[in-house]
């Protein structure tokens, strides 16, 4: 990492809390090390064996994922609005846009939604692009003035669009889809998938494969109402839909965000089918923090999002790869 990354990180950092802070925003730090690292489905959390003095006792501890269950106890707590800067870490995630060790963004409001989310990020990457002195975005090859004008758009919608069918029209469960009508759907297009792939595997496959590169070409993309099997703790619009949303830039994930998921019983449910579907994947059982549920009931009306802050260097700095713009001494060959 050169001396004009450092810098336009520090850039990058300096415009974040400036952006916030005039909004009334308070900045918190949080632990790293937590009893639960976080509960998304497919993240793999780093588990770290803490030491007592004098005995030697262990405590097993992970490092997180992301910050989520801290600060919402902080709106627990009684703060209304906060942002974090920090580090997460998730395992086995090598590529140009992953890596073990990252930097995020994380904020919270109370009496808020996505749909206010959705104009924060918005403001936020002019805002920064400004103290960059950036006018353009870039990646892998494309470019995207600032100031575009965004597309927002359903992932309804954006299935019916490029992949020819409404993901809903897939989900007969709306906590656990089976792969009957999906399955199908991969059939008529020619998406290749394993026979022990579940629903989400395949649509991943369709995002990855069908949809992510139509959304490269739009440019600033939001995608919104997600289905609640895919919206971990989002708060549910109706039967099948939660009030999620993701935002892409030339087809860089960027940010993902929701109307939080109020009440202690329904997170509950959630973090038991999470914890449930991962450990069928990686064949260990990450705790729940159990701490946070028995006090969801008092979490206010309010909505978060995180937003990956190496990846939004890449974008104002041209990078094509997240290793150009993070110092790392894990030595990682990319195919």
């Amino acid at each position: 990492m050169d001396s004009a990354v450092i810098r336009n990180r520090n850039k990058l950092y300096s415009s974040i809390r400036s952006f916030f802070c005039d909004r009334d925003f308070v900045e918190v730090e949080t632990s790293i090390l937590q009893v639960s690292p976080g509960l998304d489905r497919y993240t793999r959390p780093m588990g770290v064996l803490v030491h007592r003095p004098l005995n030697n006792a262990s405590l097993q501890r992970y490092l997180h994922t992301s910050p989520e269950f801290a600060m919402k106890q902080i709106l627990i707590n009684g703060e209304s609005k906060i942002f974090q800067i920090c580090k997460a870490f998730r395992d086995q995630e090598y590529s140009k846009i992953h890596h073990p060790e990252f930097s995020i963004l994380e904020w919270y409001s109370i009496n808020a939604d996505y749909n206010v989310l959705s104009d924060e990020v918005k403001e936020l990457i002019r805002f920064s692009s400004e103290a960059l002195n950036v006018k353009e975005l870039s990646f892998d090859g494309r470019f995207a003035k600032v100031r575009s004008s965004w597309t927002e758009i359903s992932l309804s919608n954006l299935f019916k669009r490029f992949a020819g069918f409404d993901i809903f029209d897939t989900i007969d469960d709306p906590f656990s889809p089976s792969i009957r009508f999906i399955k199908k759907q991969a059939d008529r297009v020619g998406l290749k998938y394993h026979p022990s792939d579940k629903w989400e595997d395949i649509y991943h496959k369709f995002m990855i494969e069908i949809i992510e590169p139509e959304i490269a070409e739009l440019g600033l993309v939001i995608v919104y109402d997600y289905p609640i099997c895919l919206g971990s703790t989002a708060k549910k619009k109706d039967y099948k839909v939660c009030e999620r949303l993701e935002v892409y830039v030339l087809g860089l994930e960027l940010a993902n965000g929701c109307s939080e998921l109020l009440g202690q019983d329904e997170n509950l449910k959630v973090f038991e089918m999470n914890q449930k579907f991962n450990n069928e994947i990686f064949h260990k059982i990450i705790p729940i923090d159990e701490s946070l549920v028995k006090r969801m009931n008092k979490l206010p009306d309010s909505a978060g999002i995180a937003l990956g802050i190496d990846r939004l260097l890449m974008l104002f700095t041209g990078a094509n790869s997240i290793s150009e713009v993070i110092y790392s001494d894990m030595q990682v060959k990319i195919i």
